[in-house]
């Protein structure tokens, strides 16, 4: 799989064909929205991940690399309906995750929305398992979301997790 960086044009181009390839009713079960964006907010990035010249999805990170402060790397993923079920949301997802790390991002994030019922089951099955933390819901706007965070390095660890000892 390869990652290319995108213009806000490309962007808003790639996001385009992503909405319509699955339509207003799921665009905003999954994103909250039923139209794609039409400009990029600040401090976002996005990339295109294809295979053998063919778009499977896009990925971006929203973080201010010029405040020293800012040390969350919101992240969002999409991969098309041809290519879902293969493992690329996480492939994606990782990709994402290890940039933020290089960028020097303490926390990757990200929200489902509770709309989009399959996929907030199977984050929150991942979560229980893997390296992301269930942090908490949020109920409004309704439907809601969960929001997931990911520690980078080994303060965030630290933070994330008490000791095994100290778990009930």
């Amino acid at each position: 799989m390869h990652a290319k960086r995108l213009t806000a044009q490309q962007a808003l181009e790639l996001w385009k064909k992503f909405y319509e390839a699955y339509g207003p009713e799921q665009m905003k079960a999954s994103y909250g929205e039923e139209d794609p964006p039409t400009k990029i907010k600040e401090n976002r990035r996005v990339w295109a991940f294809s295979d053998n010249d063919t778009v499977i999805g896009w990925g971006s990170s929203q973080i201010d690399l010029n405040d020293a402060e800012d040390n969350e790397a919101y992240l969002f993923v999409g991969v098309f309906p041809e290519h879902q079920g293969k493992g690329f949301h996480m492939a994606i997802l990782n990709w994402m995750a290890a940039k933020a790390k290089r960028d020097g991002a303490k926390w990757a994030s990200m929200a489902v929305l509770k709309s989009n019922t399959a996929h907030y089951q199977r984050t929150l099955k991942h979560a229980e398992n893997g390296p992301w933390v269930f942090a908490g819901e949020f109920w409004y706007p309704y439907p809601g979301e969960s929001y997931f965070l990911l520690p980078l390095n080994d303060e965030a660890k630290a933070l994330a997790r008490p000791p095994v000892a100290a778990r009930p």
